[in-house]
């Protein structure tokens, strides 16, 4: 079992599906301009978009569409940087809680297949209402 999982590691691993299987934030730039892209909750109509730097949002068909020029709309209280940081919290209190080593420790005791961890969140309207739950999905050696 790896000694330590690196929270970048996990982000790299989201980032590794297509836009609307992703299960955290990533970052993107267009025209100049850098976003974070929130991925998108089972009830909601698409993604939505935050500005990286101020307190700015759009959907994600209008930014995949019109890149820079989409139209943003002020936000309250998130910023793109904010979405990061949350996430990046939220997943370092479960490694601290051991939640990654348990998933991972059970994936090792699975013998003949090679697995690999990813995880599945279900973004809400509110950070403090996001789940976790573990998904593991088979890599053929």
């Amino acid at each position: 079992m790896p000694a330590m999982i690196e929270i970048d590691r996990i982000f790299r691993e989201s980032r590794a599906s297509p836009p609307s299987e992703r299960t955290l934030p990533w970052e993107e730039t267009c025209d100049g301009i850098t976003v974070v892209v929130e991925p998108k909750p089972h009830w909601a109509e698409d993604m939505r978009v935050f500005h990286l730097e101020k307190r700015e949002y759009c959907r994600y068909t209008d930014w995949a569409a019109n890149g820079g020029h989409a139209r943003f709309y002020g936000h309250i209280d998130t910023s793109g940087d904010d979405v990061m940081m949350r996430a990046r919290a939220m997943i370092a209190r479960e490694i601290a809680d051991g939640l990654w080593d348990r998933a991972l420790r059970r994936v090792e005791n699975l013998q003949g297949v090679s697995w690999g961890l990813s995880a599945r969140w279900v973004w809400q309207s509110r950070p403090d209402r996001r789940h976790f739950f573990p998904e593991l999905r088979t890599i053929r050696a």
